[in-house]
């Protein structure tokens, strides 16, 4: 082989042109699919194997999430919203409850005022009622009914009691008289309530006195009585021959009994109730007897 022969170094190949396909020099290892020797040391396998090289896309590389503080910004703002909202309508509620409970205690003061007022008025018209009735039972009558022979009894009584003389005593006879503001109802029913009755017995006042004596033991020594009849001595007008007795004076009436001795008879002074006490003490406080007998 001539080794000025341009065929000597390729095997008598043709030569490649340095500028064959290409701007610049061709890489000697361009089509071996190896990398040139780096050194001797290295391990042959590894000369040979081609390292792949990851690459990261930085277009595509995953980022942290952005953090939305706009959104928590709005929910932040809306809570803050509702609690304002909620604490002006407990305001609004705590106010219209407070003008409320104002508005009914102007009212019960009000309501206690007027109340008051009025019962101030109806009191005043039941004392004025009271006194004008009282006016107008004056002047107090006179009865002189009874006849001497039965002792001459006289009383007086207001001029607003009507008079109904059942007996007269005429012939020796009993004498018995009702009074009654208004009208005397029927004596015989048990429902009427006299403001006085007066009566004259043909019995003996002791046997009268007894008979209420009787009466009061047996309701004290019952103790299981609703009723009383206790004794209240004798009147001033006719001490020792009077006794008086208070209570369940009879058939269950309240109210109050004056027994007095005329002569062999008995005269009976009775009230049925206790609305009419006041004037039948006075009544009694009237009595006089014009036959002293």
């Amino acid at each position: 082989m001539n080794p000025n022969s341009v065929n000597s170094f390729n095997g008598g190949q043709t030569p490649v042109s340095p500028n064959a396909g290409q701007n610049g020099p061709v890489n000697p290892f361009a089509n071996a699919g190896q990398s040139p020797n780096l050194g001797a040391n290295l391990n042959s396998s590894m000369r040979h194997q081609a390292v792949p090289v990851v690459g990261v896309n930085v277009a595509q590389a995953p980022s942290a999430a952005p953090v939305n503080t706009r959104g928590e910004s709005g929910v932040g703002r809306t809570i803050a919203l509702v609690i304002a909202c909620l604490s002006a309508a407990a305001a609004v509620i705590a106010m219209v409850a407070f003008f409320v409970k104002w508005q009914n205690l102007q009212r019960d003061h009000e309501d206690d005022t007027v109340l008051a007022i009025e019962a101030g008025k109806l009191e005043q018209q039941q004392e004025d009622d009271l006194v004008f009735l009282e006016k107008d039972k004056e002047p107090w009558l006179e009865f002189t009914a009874v006849p001497d022979v039965l002792g001459g009894l006289t009383f007086k009584y207001p001029k607003t009691w009507n008079a109904f003389v059942e007996k007269d005593g005429s012939g020796g006879g009993d004498f018995a008289a009702y009074f009654r503001p208004s009208e005397v109802l029927p004596i015989g029913d048990a429902r009427t309530r006299c403001a006085l009755r007066v009566s004259i017995v043909s019995n003996y006042y002791d046997n009268v006195v007894s008979g209420y004596q009787n009466t009061a033991s047996k309701y004290d020594s019952d103790e299981s009585a609703e009723t009383k009849l206790e004794s209240k001595g004798a009147v001033q007008s006719f001490s020792g021959t009077s006794m008086r007795f208070d209570g369940t004076v009879d058939n269950g009436l309240q109210g109050s009994v004056v027994i007095i001795k005329i002569n062999d008879r008995t005269a009976i002074i009775q009230t049925d109730s206790e609305i009419y006490m006041d004037d039948y003490n006075k009544v009694i406080e009237s009595l006089v007897r014009n036959n002293m007998l």
